[in-house]
C-alpha cells in the first residue's frame, strides 16, 4: 500500500515535470520564432530601404 502510494506520487511529479518542460519548450519556440520574424521583417524592411 504504501510502495503503491509511493509509485504514484513519482508517477505525478515526473508527469508534472514533464508538462513544465513542455510548458517551457513551447514557450521558448514561440519567443524564438518571434526572434526568427523579428529579424526577417528588420532584414526584409532593410533590404527594402536599401534597394530604394
Amino acid at each position: 500500500m504504501v510502495f503503491e502510494g509511493a509509485a504514484f506520487f513519482l508517477l505525478q511529479s515526473r508527469a508534472i515535470d514533464s508538462h513544465r518542460q513542455y510548458q517551457f519548450h513551447s514557450s521558448l519556440k514561440a519567443l524564438n520564432n518571434q526572434l526568427l520574424f523579428t529579424i526577417f521583417d528588420f532584414t526584409l524592411s532593410g533590404s527594402f530601404f536599401l534597394g530604394k
